[in-house]
């Protein structure tokens, strides 16, 4: 019973939909964009290009998270936090 009483208030609170988009709204679009583009790389690439373009992807795969270590997270995370003007001093430095 606690269970749905939980829910049925998360499911009232818009405004942690709204945040909740925030956070996976980028995830949500960069997987959508990968789905419809790969079919468009298949054609117009031969088998050695495509070939490449996938080294060069797992290469970013390993550094980039290494390079951001987790940065684009703690911005989100105080975005929320702080007021507005600090948000603008944050993202501004």
């Amino acid at each position: 019973m606690n269970v749905k009483v939980a829910i049925t208030t998360l499911v009232k609170n818009k405004k942690n939909f709204q945040n909740a988009f925030f956070y996976f709204g980028g995830s949500i679009v960069q997987l959508i964009f990968a789905f419809f583009s790969q079919p468009i790389y298949a054609k117009y690439l031969s088998a050695e290009d495509f070939g490449i373009l996938g080294y060069y992807a797992s290469i970013e795969g390993i550094f980039i998270p290494i390079f951001i270590f987790g940065m684009t997270q703690y911005y989100l995370m105080n975005y929320f936090r702080q007021s507005k003007v600090e948000n603008k001093k944050f993202a501004c430095s």
